[in-house]
């Protein structure tokens, strides 16, 4: 398997060992513990000193000591990489000790501080966290420059699912014909329209797309990647021209958000706070005759039920009976 490519930029960082000559330290970032710490550094360019500083990202490895951190890959859509001067952010946390995020709304960063890789660094056409974990849904950048007016509506997007363990942890997939083989991905059956809308409790993520004109709500299991259902939105009418955007609208993203809780898009989801397989039981429990409920008896009659059921009406029967016979008598003595 070959490793991905780095850019010309890394390449030429990779022959600085550490200190790194001029380099002038912008901030660190140290984790939780503080066993690491990264830094974003001016770093003079390898093509002489008439050319402007390059700012890198490093791993601290000793005071004086830096070394300039590695892409695990790099899109060929240079628009989708979303370069290094803006990490300078205070939009940026620590998971699990190990990892440094990096996030401005347009895009994500993910570094993973102990092999001093970049794992992820890249631009979305949309993105979102989950409310209850570090992990993230992306809609894939979208290029700008497609015609708008030769569009179909019969597109498809590339729905990303990110958590920096897995991204870690599938790194090596990465080559150079496919650099994101190490980020689970869903293709969606058509065009996102709005930011991706996660249920309260993280379990599910609705993607609001049309295909062919007519809209509707994707809700996927984020960790087993699959299709739970497809909710149509009738009510969310558009125009043309927001159908085929290339970027997100905030009027059509609020009302496709509107549109999703109007719906119960996630109702069936949040009721099942079990995982599948505990339903099983419950549900077959319901079925389950209980001895205590008279309604749960089989309804064929054994041999000993019948004279109990049809004593009764043979007695009333009898009684009627003898009663007509003696009228009869009575009129029969007057005559």
């Amino acid at each position: 398997m070959r490793p991905c490519a780095l850019i010309t930029v890394q390449l030429a960082l990779l022959v600085f060992r550490a200190p790194l000559h001029g380099q002038t330290v912008v901030r660190t970032f140290s984790s939780p513990s503080g066993r690491l710490t990264m830094a974003l550094m001016n770093v003079p360019s390898p093509a002489g000193p008439s050319e402007p500083s390059i700012q890198v990202l490093a791993r601290q490895a000793t005071p004086d000591d830096f070394v300039p951190s590695t892409l695990v890959c790099e899109s060929r859509l240079l628009a989708e990489n979303h370069g290094y001067a803006w990490l300078n952010t205070e939009h940026h946390q620590w998971v699990s000790d190990k990892f440094l995020v990096f996030d401005d709304g347009d895009g994500l960063c993910v570094v993973d501080a102990e092999s001093n890789q970049f794992l992820l660094n890249q631009t979305f056409t949309g993105y979102a966290r989950s409310p209850k974990s570090q992990s993230w849904a992306a809609i894939r950048y979208r290029p700008t420059n497609r015609n708008q007016e030769q569009l179909t509506g019969n597109e498809k997007d590339t729905i990303w699912f990110i958590e920096p363990d897995e991204l870690a942890t599938n790194a090596k997939q990465s080559t150079t014909e496919n650099p994101f083989a190490h980020v689970a991905a869903v293709q969606l059956d058509g065009i996102a329209i709005a930011q991706p809308h996660w249920s309260e409790d993280g379990a599910s993520v609705a993607i609001v797309k049309h295909r062919e004109g007519k809209v509707a709500a994707d809700l996927f299991d984020p960790k087993q990647r699959v299709l739970i259902r497809s909710v149509s939105l009738p009510e969310l009418t558009l125009t043309q021209e927001q159908l085929l955007s290339v970027w997100i609208i905030p009027e059509v993203d609020q009302r496709a958000s509107e549109a999703i809780r109007a719906s119960h898009v996630f109702k069936v989801t949040n009721s099942q706070a079990v995982p599948a397989t505990n339903n099983h039981p419950k549900n077959e429990a319901s079925k389950t005759p209980s001895p205590a409920e008279p309604q749960a008896k089989p309804k064929t009659s054994t041999p000993s039920e019948k004279p109990t059921s049809s004593t009764p009406w043979s007695i009333i029967v009898v009684g009627i009976a003898a009663a007509i016979g003696l009228f009869v008598l009575l009129l029969k003595r007057r005559s």
